[in-house]
């Protein structure tokens, strides 16, 4: 086929680089992918496709970092989890199935010596054998002095609120 130098072949071919799905459509359509021009450009566009995806995926994890790096510098930790428990009581009338959810960080205030630690706890509690449902909400702080690296003194408070429909299982604790 001979080289065309029209000027649908010029905008195609300026096309691929802002757009490079253009240059992929060229590639598969039958009636453009066996001009060379089309086809040079469509290949050249999608390679730089890619690596400018690659390096904005590289920087934008690397700006993350960067933005992280203040907070990990300054020794904190953040912890989160999910615990599901089945508890069988004696009576059976307290058997129940909880779910709870929680969330804290640790400062560390002196390396090797201070922390402190906040945390919230949501829990909620499904009692199989009577018609009650608890709501428990629990919050609260510690400060730990490590002595050396097997001893600790922890100071801590905390805060409970429970929510029931049994009226006599609410409560509010410091």
């Amino acid at each position: 086929m001979a080289v065309s130098d029209n000027s649908n072949d010029k905008l195609f071919s300026a096309l691929t680089y802002p757009i490079p799905l253009v240059g992929i459509i060229i590639l598969i359509s039958d009636s453009m992918k066996n001009n060379p021009i089309l086809r040079t450009h469509a290949v050249q566009s999608i390679a730089l496709g890619v690596v400018l995806f690659i390096v904005s995926i590289l920087l934008s994890v690397t700006v993350i970092l960067a933005c992280l790096a203040p907070v990990i510098w300054l020794g904190v930790t953040l912890f989160y989890g999910y615990q599901a428990e089945v508890q069988a009581t004696d009576p059976a009338a307290f058997d129940r199935q909880q779910h709870s959810v929680f969330l804290g960080w640790n400062q560390t205030i002196l390396p090797k010596i201070l922390t402190a630690q906040t945390f919230y706890r949501f829990a909620y509690s499904d009692y199989l054998s009577v018609v009650r449902e608890d709501l428990n909400h629990m919050t609260g702080a510690s400060l730990i002095y490590h002595l050396n690296e097997y001893v600790s003194i922890t100071g801590f408070c905390n805060y409970t609120w429970n929510a029931s429909t049994a009226s006599v299982a609410e409560y509010r604790n410091l």
